[in-house]
């Protein structure tokens, strides 16, 4: 890559690729309300079947590994007061949009939830042990992925120290093998014992552990590589195939064909993703241009990068603004204008209007929150907490010998 390139970051392309296969779907099942072709086989509707279930995995894989690049850059140590500062970092990453992202739905949106599911989904999804059990509540469904991402966050730092730190490369990839097979054959067991998917498969932690630590063992291809010509061939090649595998997961998942998708699919998702982050990530890569308005205006592309950027707020927001946005696009249209819709015209107004407000409603929400939050976060890395906690220890042990005295 060149020096200052105004391109696409990779990461960002990867996210928003996936935060698209969440919400296309999600989208699908909002309109086919009002449009039941959509829901029909046979047509062009299956585009809309979007591998959310598939997407999520990729999430997983982008934070095990982006989070893994913190320890084998030596960004995250692996003693007390590294792992002390790598837990309020993720906290303080999270945590401040979630609780506003509760609150909002607590207050406007549904705000006898609180008080009807208090103890069965509250107090689990306010202490990051929800992984998406009954009751499904619409417009929190979707947060099974902060408390499953959470509880793996918590395990991370002890998994590299006592698996990764003291040993060399050839026994990660060993590491990355076991793990998809181990990954692999979990599935298969559950789908012979015919427990149920959604709890043991898809959503909790332990279901997604070769996701997420395939993605930390990842490092260990790209940390010591360089950019050559084998892998700017890789590069297009590892998309074609992430787009064909995609559309076959999506056809499999419009004709309700699951048993591949469910139980096969997410080992397959994990082997394309190690050959696409290699291929795109080396030591000596060279990170795009800092986006601002002029990089924006010479390459209109880079709205993928801003999405990326805001993809959190994205993931959290999504599904209310899809709920309400159909039923206004409606009222306005055939109640105060008397204008009827087509097919065509329901799907591009409601796309357009909500990816118009979510894009509107969360950069305003990046800027409040989330870049305050980011820019604290990076300043807490360099406070040594271990520090801190021996200076209080001290400051008590002195009063109570003073106290004795």
């Amino acid at each position: 890559m060149e020096n200052g390139k105004n391109q696409i970051d990779i990461f960002n392309f990867l996210r928003v690729y996936a935060l698209l296969c969440v919400i296309v779907i999600h989208l699908r099942i909002v309109i086919s309300k009002n449009i039941p072709q959509l829901s029909s086989p046979g047509n062009w509707s299956w585009l809309f079947s979007t591998p959310a279930w598939i997407a999520m995995g990729m999430f997983i894989i982008l934070s095990g590994y982006l989070l893994g690049k913190g320890f084998y850059n030596n960004k995250y140590k692996t003693d007390i007061s590294g792992i002390l500062n790598f837990y309020i970092s993720r906290l303080i990453r999270i945590v401040p949009m979630y609780l506003f992202f509760l609150l909002i739905f607590f207050i406007f949106i549904n705000p006898s939830f609180f008080f009807q599911y208090k103890g069965q989904i509250v107090i689990p999804l306010l202490t990051f042990t929800y992984n998406g059990y009954n009751p499904a509540i619409d417009g929190i469904g979707s947060l099974w992925f902060v408390s499953t991402i959470f509880q793996l966050y918590l395990i991370a730092p002890f998994f590299y120290k006592f698996f990764i730190a003291k040993t060399n490369g050839k026994y990660h990839i060993f590491l990355i093998i076991m793990l998809l097979f181990m990954g692999f054959y979990y599935r298969i067991v559950c789908q012979n014992m015919n427990l149920e998917w959604w709890h043991y498969v898809y959503t909790s932690s332990f279901a997604n552990i070769d996701y997420f630590f395939c993605g930390m063992l990842i490092n260990s291809l790209t940390k010591d590589s360089l950019d050559n010509i084998f892998k700017r061939i890789i590069r297009p090649i590892s998309i074609v195939v992430l787009v064909i595998f995609t559309c076959h997961i999506m056809l499999l998942y419009h004709f309700n064909n699951l048993e591949f998708y469910k139980y096969y699919a997410p080992s397959w998702t994990i082997i394309i993703f190690i050959i696409i982050i290699w291929a795109f990530d080396s030591k000596d890569r060279i990170k795009s241009s800092k986006l601002t308005f002029i990089t924006f205006i010479n390459n209109p592309f880079r709205i993928i990068d801003i999405i990326g950027k805001l993809s959190f707020g994205f993931y959290l927001y999504h599904s209310n603004f899809l709920a309400i946005m159909p039923q206004m696009i409606f009222f306005n249209c055939k109640t105060l204008f008397n204008i009827p819709l087509t097919n065509g015209q329901i799907i591009a107004y409601t796309c357009i209007f909500t990816f118009i407000v979510l894009l509107i409603w969360t950069s305003i929400l990046y800027v409040l929150i989330e870049k305050p939050a980011n820019k604290y976060k990076t300043n807490l890395n360099t406070i040594d907490i271990e520090g801190r906690i021996r200076a209080i220890k001290d400051k008590i042990l002195s009063k109570c010998f003073m106290k004795r005295m």
